[in-house]
Order: structure tokens, then C-alpha cells, then sequence
């Protein structure tokens, strides 16, 4: 009898001790991938122009299941896998931008979480700056403005506003020294002799 209840016990702590061990060792699987279709489709091409347009990622919307994959769609965007897919892209592409930069500017009117509700150390309550939440919308207004000038920096880029009003600056300055070397010219009455050579102004 005890050498039979010590097989029990010695038969129990191996049942239990296997499955721990067993789990340990086993590797972890990795989670199932959805669906990626890499066969050009009209309707699943629309809806990632479609969302494009509405200002979302690509990433974002081929993490998507039922979606290709970000390489499937460069491969329909190059090969232009069907009719007039590859302009659409652009298009809608030209179109997500657009809507950034309308985000832009509503996130950096949008004050309406600005200001919250605190409490002290002496547990009374005040309301007070939500600096984090500012600075987090200041990060997502810089985002938006470093994305929209790397992709089109020739509509949203920092260069040409600094051209034109480069030009602006010039041509009033120019404007303004002719005026005044036409005001300096009728003021000084003319010399008997011959009028000696004046220094200009711009040196």
C-alpha cells in the first residue's frame, strides 16, 4: 500500500509538472493574417481611393483585413494594373492632402480641451492649461505641415512663400529709392557750371 500511494504521487507531480514544461518550451504562434488579395480588383481599388482622398494612410488602410498588402498596391500603381487606376491613386492622393491640411488648421483652432479642470495640493480645484493635450496638438499640426511639405512641397512647402515675399521686398525697395532720388533731383537747384558727377545712393 505505501509503495502504492508513492507511484500515485510521484505519477501526479509528472502530470503536472509536464504540461508547465511543455508550455514553456513551445514557441509562441503567430497570429493568422488575413486575407491579402494581390489580384487587382475594380471595387477593392475604388475603396482604397476612397480613402485616400478622405485624408487616411495607406498603411492604415492595407492593416485592413480583406486588403492587399502596401507592395500589392505600388505593383497596380506602376503597372497601372487597370483602367486609369494609376491617375485615380494620384488623384486621390493629391486629394488626402488637401484634407490634412484642412485638419491642420481645425486642430489648431480647436481649443476646446485646452483648458481642464485641476486640483491642488490642499485638494481644492481650479481650472487650469492642459499642457500636455497642447502639446500633443502641436505635434499633430507639425506632423501634418513636415508630411504636406515633403509631398507637395511646390502647393504647401515654406520656399516659395519666402519667394514671393523675397520679390515683394525687392520691387518696394527699388520703388522707394526711385522716389526718393526723383525728389532729391527736383529739390537741388542746377549749378551754373557743370554739374559734378554725385554719388549714388545705394553705396
Amino acid at each position: 500500500m505505501p509503495a502504492h500511494r508513492v507511484s500515485r504521487k510521484k505519477t501526479a507531480q509528472a502530470q503536472v509538472v509536464e504540461p508547465a514544461e511543455a508550455s514553456d518550451q513551445a514557441p509562441i504562434q503567430p497570429a493568422p493574417k488575413p486575407y491579402e488579395p494581390t489580384l487587382y480588383s475594380r471595387e477593392i481599388a475604388q475603396v482604397i481611393c476612397d480613402r485616400l482622398a478622405a485624408g487616411e494612410s495607406l498603411t492604415a488602410i492595407c492593416n485592413d483585413g480583406g486588403m492587399p498588402c502596401t507592395r500589392t498596391v505600388a505593383r497596380w500603381v506602376i503597372g497601372d494594373a487597370g483602367p486609369g487606376f494609376t491617375a485615380q491613386y494620384r488623384e486621390a492622393r493629391d486629394m488626402g492632402l488637401d484634407v490634412l491640411a484642412d485638419e491642420v488648421l481645425a486642430i489648431a483652432d480647436d481649443s476646446s480641451q485646452d483648458v481642464i479642470t485641476k486640483t491642488d495640493e490642499r485638494g481644492r480645484t481650479y481650472r487650469g492649461i492642459d499642457h500636455e493635450h497642447v502639446n500633443r496638438s502641436r505635434l499633430r499640426v507639425d506632423a501634418r505641415k513636415w508630411y504636406l511639405c515633403k509631398l507637395a512641397p511646390k502647393k504647401y512647402g515654406e520656399r516659395l512663400d519666402m519667394g514671393i515675399s523675397g520679390s515683394l521686398q525687392v520691387g518696394g525697395l527699388m520703388d522707394r529709392l526711385t522716389a526718393a532720388r526723383k525728389r532729391v533731383a527736383e529739390s537741388v537747384p542746377e549749378p551754373n557750371g557743370p554739374a559734378a558727377p554725385q554719388e549714388s545712393e545705394c553705396q
